[in-house]
């Protein structure tokens, strides 16, 4: 594939579904997996989430007319609110997820992404930010070989690591290793102290009517709690619920949405939104029942997480998609990877003043909104119970 076999362009969202199913292909088969840039939870946030709408998609193709394949794809999005840039940057959408690496066909990926940026500049786009973008993956990878002095600019605005599960022994193994007896025995007496409710058990919801009840009493559960006084839970969101039930229930997620809950007889005490893009799970969102804290039901539930993804042989890992230092994730899964917020200038040559000023903004305000998240996390952990 030579650069004049690509052509590329930024779509409005009608425009990009009609490209749903080659989209469903790229994202299978993409260099790098992105579970929230796959149509399925991609076009629901754009249908659903404040400002949708505004999204836009750079998509790029191989070939001409109707042989056309498509081979790249990144939704790019103006910055609301704590995220606004008023210079002449998009960045990666969330989709409250912490992921952003476009998807990469995996032949020659380099001209694809050289293409996406391109087409970014031709509609007057001058850089992208990719928040939380893994700095060791294949996209990573390409963006350093299409840099350099002659490439397209990239500033790294901040990097930290947080915590993955890697491939190793079966659930059990790997759990019995972790941790030594005196944990083991301590999560054996929280289990009993839920068992005083009623018999415990884990339920794994993957479709059809299972996923959708699992989905609403997730929804209740973290609404229930301190995320739900703080505004932070999905049913609080503007568009939140109806997000997630879209995403969850399009027809092609089936088995790659999993609700997992952490049950006391027919009582929900614990749940765990999971999504899975090609053989990698990500960890969405948890939620438990504070009236139960002492028994630790989202700790427990993780544990029984690592467990079912360990055992899956359809998955090779999974991302917590967690902040660094998560009191949780931190403490059951000891694998580690690097994510950076990165500004890519959509020309290639010396920076021109309007990429420099972007990333100038996009310095000071992450500065100014890494002392505001600390302060809130000051106040989170003082009024958070124990998972």
């Amino acid at each position: 594939m030579s650069a004049g076999d690509l052509t590329a362009a930024l779509l409005t969202p009608a425009e990009a579904d009609g490209w749903a199913e080659p989209w469903r292909r790229l994202a299978e088969r993409a260099v790098e997996p992105n579970v929230f840039y796959g149509p399925e939870v991609a076009l629901a946030a754009m249908r659903h989430l404040p400002g949708g709408g505004r999204v836009r998609i750079l998509a790029a193709w191989r070939g001409r007319d109707g042989e056309r394949e498509l081979v790249g794809l990144l939704p790019v999005a103006r910055g609301r609110l704590r995220h606004a840039n008023p210079g002449a940057l998009r960045r990666g959408p969330a989709f409250f997820a912490t992921l952003s690496p476009p998807l990469l066909a995996p032949e020659r990926p380099d001209e694809i992404l050289a293409a996406l940026l391109r087409a970014a500049g031709r509609a007057g786009i001058a850089a992208i930010a990719l928040p939380f973008l893994p700095a060791e993956g294949p996209v990573a990878d390409a963006l350093r070989r299409i840099g350099g002095p002659a490439g397209f600019a990239c500033e790294t605005m901040e990097t930290h690591r947080r915590a993955r599960l890697d491939p190793g022994p079966d659930g059990a193994a790997y759990l019995r290793a972790l941790f030594k007896a005196p944990a083991r025995n301590k999560h054996e007496r929280q289990r009993r102290m839920l068992a005083e409710i009623g018999a415990v058990r884990v339920e794994i919801a993957t479709g059809g009517e299972d996923l959708r009840r699992s989905l609403d009493a997730f929804l209740a559960l973290e609404a229930a709690g301190w995320k739900g006084k703080a505004g932070t839970a999905l049913a609080a969101e503007p568009g939140g619920a109806a997000f997630v039930r879209a995403a969850a229930g399009a027809p092609r997620t089936a088995g790659r949405c999993r609700v997992l809950t952490l049950k006391a007889v027919d009582r929900s005490v614990a749940s765990l939104l999971v999504l899975v893009a090609q053989s990698r799970a990500y960890l969405l969102k948890i939620a438990y029942d504070e009236s139960v804290a002492r028994a630790s039901p989202g700790l427990l539930l993780m544990l029984e997480a690592t467990r079912h993804l360990l055992d899956d042989p359809a998955i090779d890992d999974a991302d917590s998609l967690a902040t660094a230092r998560h009191p949780l994730a931190d403490r059951i899964w000891t694998g580690r990877m690097a994510v950076a917020n990165v500004v890519v200038a959509t020309a290639p040559g010396a920076p021109s003043r309007r990429f420099r000023l972007a990333v100038t903004v996009e310095r000071l305000r992450e500065a100014a909104v890494a002392r505001l998240k600390a302060f809130r996390d000051r106040r989170s952990e003082a009024r958070a119970p124990a998972a």
